[in-house]
This record gives structure tokens, sequence and C-alpha cells, in this order.
């Protein structure tokens, strides 16, 4: 024992000695770093510094807790006098250790906050964020990363919340002073950060079914990881806003930059334009592969598109949200940072900064021209690399493979996993433009349904003529999940309140795996509750979104009603002889009729969207009556007289 208590005074003491050296270090850094002039020598230092300030606040930070952890598993009862005497000596050296940690806390926080204070009067000091990036990012991302192999649902945030909390500040900082280069390659990284923190309190499967969007709910409850959320959210919003082309830009413009070029041969401006295109958005096939290759990444991009898109001003006095936001939402969306860069704003946070018309509408545009197919970016689309005429053939496959079969498993082929995402990214794009085709600024609305028009003509007439092609593989080319997406624009117009319940009590009678999956499916992320906690219950009520305005509705409810016109095998997503195979059309229909009650209560205004409802209620009765009319030719017309009386008598 006397030897390993002599082993042990060794090391502390060994250890006492490099934090003093450690300190002794960090003085002669800071005051070489008030001594350095602003400008170009300033942001070489930080460069190189600010990292490595931000990684050991964190390391000594957990250094200090495990000395503390240690210092109460050292034995308090000595046997002998001088066995008293090491114990005594081994106290007395973890209480200066631990002052040691103590001291060098309060130099790191020193420094820090002089950094910060000179990079916010220096404007155009650039900051190293993709460094600082990398401090949050588990070791996992970055050997994924290099192996080009996927597997997000397994990184966990491991930083420790110093290195965390302070990171962000500076990334706040950092990313409005950043190129739209810059900030496109912080988008993958901040996106793989976003699902380790949706991720966090997830409990592992044992037994219960989640879907591929499922997500934990701490990052609500706790204050500290909801302020980091809300903070990773409005990074990655000012990314996406940085990146994207200016919607504004005049015509006189770019015909003035063709101009320029004209005396280049025809072969080297084509050249010039795609290189100009990728070098504008450089890690732009990275941000889509962390988009598509994770759904909690994919729905929480939807969520948060969602929200700037729905968002319109409210005055200060007023405590209402806006229609199709949730409390949580709009609040994080509010309260985040603003960016600085409007001329003479003294904007402090994102809704004065957007508290105009015409700077909302700027922002919802480039929102636009990020998502929408026919532009370059196409944020939630794989890259066609297929010619169009083998698109509704890729369709059809997906579907066979994603919807029919019992026995998918996205671990054993990857191909599957990217067929199934393929069709969720077209759904959330078609979703994303529904809804600004109901926004009130005219130029908004219309440039929103000139893009949709475009989409769904862009497969007009190509596969006319190809026989093997049927008309339902041409909708899920345009439309991904179709069920998914009717699903989740009917939820919006009933609100989320309404879709949990409707859900919750098709649930009780649906069993199968495969319906619940059914029933769980949307574009947005879904919440994982315990419902016997009162916290969890009103954590998951602060994300249920309102329901959207009369003339979004309409829109909505308008465009499920041309889906169900249209692809007479929607409800067809798994073989017809299983009882449960109604579960899409009973979904669908149940959410409809919620709808409808909703929109015919007394004192209900609003006759778009009362027609609208009506013809989606006419579209209903038809593909119900055929595709129930199919079940009685395969499964005989008895059972399903007495599956329709089941569905009824629980209706």
């Amino acid at each position: 024992m006397a030897e390993k208590q002599t082993d042990t005074s060794t090391t502390l003491k060994t250890t006492l000695t490099d934090l003093q050296s450690e300190l002794s270090t960090l003085n002669r850094v800071s005051h070489r770093l008030a001594l350095t002039d602003a400008g170009p020598a300033l942001e070489k230092v930080l460069n190189l510094l600010l990292p490595r300030l931000l990684s050991r606040i964190g390391k000594n930070d957990d250094a200090k807790t495990s000395n503390r952890s240690n210092k109460r598993k050292a034995p308090s009862s000595p046997l002998t006098l001088s066995s008293s005497a090491s114990v005594s000596e081994l106290s007395a050296l973890h209480d200066q250790i631990n002052a040691m940690h103590e001291s060098i806390h309060k130099k790191l926080i020193e420094m820090l906050t002089h950094t910060m204070k000179r990079v916010r009067e220096d404007r155009n000091c650039q900051l190293p964020c993709v460094a600082i990036l990398e401090l949050l990012l588990p070791e996992e991302h970055r050997q994924q990363q290099q192996s080009e192999t996927v597997e997000p649902n397994g990184l966990v945030v491991t930083a420790n919340p110093f290195t965390i909390n302070l990171s962000l500040a500076f990334l706040t900082l950092g990313v409005n002073r950043s190129s739209p280069s810059a900030c496109s390659d912080l988008l993958p990284g901040l996106l793989t950060f976003l699902a380790c923190l949706l991720l966090e309190g997830l409990p592992q499967k044992e037994g219960s079914f989640y879907s591929d969007n499922c997500v934990g709910i701490s990052h609500i409850l706790d204050a500290s990881r909801k302020m980091r959320f809300d903070q990773t959210c409005h990074l990655i919003l000012r990314c996406l806003e940085y990146i994207s082309c200016n919607p504004l830009e005049k015509a006189a413009i770019r015909r003035a930059a063709d101009s320029s070029s004209s005396n280049v041969s025809d072969a080297s401006s084509n050249n010039m334009n795609e290189t100009s295109a990728e070098s504008a958005v450089p890690s732009l096939k990275e941000t889509k592969r962390a988009i598509l290759s994770n759904p909690v990444v994919g729905a929480a991009l939807f969520e948060i598109f969602s929200d700037v898109l729905l968002y319109t001003p409210v005055s200060a006095a007023s405590s209402l949200i806006p229609y199709g936001m949730s409390t949580s939402g709009y609040q994080r969306l509010i309260n985040g940072a603003a960016s600085g860069k409007m001329v003479g704003g003294n904007s402090k946070y994102w809704k004065e900064e957007f508290a105009s018309r015409a700077r909302l509408r700027e922002l919802k545009l480039k929102m636009l021209e990020l998502i929408a197919p026919c532009r370059r970016f196409a944020l939630f689309l794989f890259d066609d690399e297929k010619s169009s005429d083998d698109a509704s053939k890729v369709a059809t496959s997906e579907k066979v493979e994603n919807e029919c079969s019992s026995q998918y498993n996205p671990t054993d082929n990857g191909a599957l996993l990217s067929s199934k995402e393929r069709a969720m990214g077209i759904s959330r794009t078609v979703a994303l433009m529904v809804l600004l085709t109901g926004d009130s600024d005219p130029d908004v609305k219309s440039k929103a349904e000139s893009y949709l028009r475009a989409h769904m003509d862009s497969y007009r007439g190509k596969d006319a003529e190809k026989s093997e092609v049927d008309e339902s593989s041409l909708h899920d080319a345009l439309l991904g999940n179709s069920a998914a997406m009717a699903q989740s624009l009917l939820t919006l117009v009933i609100g989320g309140v309404a879709s949990i319940s409707v859900t919750n009590r098709l649930m009780s009678q649906y069993k199968l795996e495969r319906s619940v999956d059914t029933l769980k499916l949307g574009l947005s992320v879904s919440y994982h509750v315990d419902n016997t906690m009162e916290t969890h219950q009103k954590a998951l009520l602060s994300c249920c979104r309102k329901k959207v305005d009369e003339f979004t509705s309409a829109k909505a409810l308008k465009f499920v009603a041309k889906m169900l016109e249209e692809n007479p095998k929607l409800f067809h997503l798994c073989d017809l002889q299983i009882d449960e195979s109604d579960v899409a059309a009973v979904s669908i229909g149940s959410l409809t009729l919620s709808a409808f009650g909703d929109l015919r209560q007394p004192g209900s205004s609003g006759s778009a969207a009362v027609e609208s409802v009506a013809s989606l209620l006419n579209a209903l009765c038809l593909r119900l009556t055929m595709f129930y009319d199919a079940r009685m030719k395969q499964s005989g017309v008895e059972t399903s007289r007495a599956r329709i009386r089941q569905i009824l008598a629980k209706s």
C-alpha cells in the first residue's frame, strides 16, 4: 500500500508541475495576444490560437472533474500513522491540483473574453470557423468521412460543455463574416452536429418501434441543450442564407456578366460557367450527402425551412404565434442573433432584422432558390445521374422495394436506404413549394407557383410512348413518397395536436410494425416521449404546429386532392390481401375528415378552404371505392366487406 501511495504521490506532483508550467505559458501567450495589433496580424494569431484555447478549456474542465473524482476514491481511514501522513499529503496535492485547474480556467476565460471583445470591434477579422466546428464533432465522424461510410445514428456529442458553448458563440460571430464558400464548408459538419443534438436522450430500441426520423426530446427539456440546439439551427440558417444566390438580382447585371465574356469561345464559356457554379458552393455534394444519408438531418432541415417559410412578422406587443408554427420553433427563430450585416442596422435579434416585409421576402426567395428542383442547389434532391427517361422506372422499383417489402432492413442494403431517402427528399421539396404557394407576398407566391408548375411538368410527355411505365410510377418520380407528403400537408392543415390525436387513435387499431411505420410517415421529425411524464407532454405540445392560415390550407388541400385524382394507386403500399393494407387509406381519410370538421365549424370563414376540402373528400371517396374494389378482387368479397364494417365501427 505504501508503494502504491508513493507512486500516486509522484504522479500527482508531476501533474501539478505540468499545470504550473501550463499556467505560466498561458500568461505569456495572453501578454503577446494583448500586444498583437488588430487586422491581419490578429487574424493570423487567432487562426492557430483560438481553436486550441477552446479545446483546452474543455480538457481542463474534464481533468478537474477527474481529479475531484480521484480524491473521493482515495482511502480516508489510514491503518497506520505513516499512511495517515501519506493520505494527508495526497489530499493536499489533490487540492493544489484543483486550485491550479481553477486558475487555468480563469485564465482561459480571461483570454477568450479578451478575444471576443477584440473580434467584435474588428468587423473584418475572420475566424477559423471550420477548425472550431471540428471541436464539436465526434471522432467517429472524421473517421467515417475518410472511409466514406455513414453511420449517423451512432454519433454522440462527446465535447465538454464549455467547449461547445464557447465554440458556438464564436461560430455565431464568425459565420456572419464568412464568405459563401466558407459557409458551404461548414454546412455538412453543422448538420451532423444538429443530428447528434437531436438524438441525445433517445433510448435504445427494446421492443419498441422508432421511425427513421424519430428524435429525443432532451434538447427541449434541458435549458443548456436547448440553447445549443437553437444556436446550431441559426448557424445552419445563416449558412444557407449566405450560400444562396441573390433572387432579386437584376437581369441587366446578368446580361452584363455574360457580355463581359463574349470574346471567349463557347466551349470555354460553358466550362467557366460550370466551374463557377461548383466553386460557389464547393461542399454542395457533401451537404446533400449529409441531408440524404441521415433521415434525422433531412427531417430537421425540413423543420427549419418550414419555420422560415411560414413565418410572418408579429407586432412586439402581441403574444400570438404565426400560423403554421410551433411555440418552440417560433421562439427559436425570433430569438436568434442578428447578422449585423445590415447597413446602419442596430438589430440584436433575428426578429428585428426581418421585421420588414422586404427583408423577409428576400430571405424566403433565397430559401426557395435553395430547394427548387429546377435550380442548381436542390438541397433535398439527389444529383440526377440517370436520364430522365429512366426516372419513372427507378421510382417503380423504389416503391416496390421500400413500401411493399415486409423484410425491409436499411442496414442490409445501402441502395434501399438511398432510394427511400430519395423519395422523401422529393416529397420535402414539393411540400415546401406547396406551402409557399399560399404565402401572402405576391412575389414569393408567384415564384413558388412557377417552380412547382415547372417541376410537375418536367416529365410531361417524356414517358407517354413507353407502355411499360404506368401512371402511378410517374407520380412517384414527381412526388416521391406520396403518402408521407399527403399526411404531412394534412397535418399542417389541422394542426399538430389534432394530428397526434388521430394518429394515436389509429395506432390502437393497427398493430403490425409496417402499419405503425406508415402511420408515422412524415416529412418532419417525430418525438419519442414518455406519455406518463407531464414534462414530456408539455414539451411535445410546444413542438406541435398550429394549423396554417386559410389561404395556405386551401392550397395544400387542393394539392392533396390533385394527388388523389391523378395517382390511382396511392393507397396500394403493400399486398392487398393483408388486413392492414388499408392503413394509408384510413390514415389519410381520417385526417381529411378532421380537416373537414374543423373547417365546417360554426363561425369558421373561408369559402376557398371549404371548397378545397370538399373537392378532396370527393377525390378521397373515389379512390377509396377503387381501393376496396381492388381488395375484393384479391381477398374476396366477404373478407373485404368485413374489414370495411370493422373500420366503420371504430370510426
